[in-house]
């Protein structure tokens, strides 16, 4: 605890805003990031998943009944081709996923962006120090 204590009070290695920012963009990609691939991951296995779905087949057919003068007539359906449905199906997988890396990519310029803005920007600390300087020099 004593540590702890001796450490909000030292002032010696305090963080400049423009570091904080850095740090905090650093953290904020490497989290875009891993979600990013999280997300990969999990539309990869769905994707999967309704292949396996799709590759069953739910045709099924059901002839006529009759039984004392009554009757229930047929039935069938028969499934589209397999083929044709995963290429339908994996053309909308990929095309969400561009869509996703293009947003990805948009969110991470604007970032960059920010992050050299608050860089460019003269915090209160450089301030007070350049003022300081001046002041001596007087």
């Amino acid at each position: 605890m004593r540590i702890f204590k001796q450490l909000l009070q030292d002032e010696f290695g305090a963080i400049l805003s423009a570091e904080a920012v850095v740090i905090g963009t650093i953290a904020v990609i490497g989290v875009s990031v891993g979600l990013n691939a999280a997300s990969k991951s999990v539309n990869a296995e769905l994707f999967e998943f309704a292949s396996a779905i799709r590759h069953l087949d739910q045709s099924y057919s059901v002839s006529k009944v009759e039984i004392d003068g009554d009757w229930t007539a047929g039935s069938a359906y028969t499934q589209p081709d397999v083929k044709k449905s995963m290429k339908e199906l994996e053309k909308s997988y990929l095309k969400e996923q561009k869509e996703v890396e293009e947003k990805l990519q948009q969110l991470q310029k604007e970032l960059i962006e920010r992050e050299k803005e608050a860089e460019e920007q003269e915090t209160p600390r450089k301030k007070r120090r350049k003022k300081q300087r001046d002041e001596s020099k007087i």
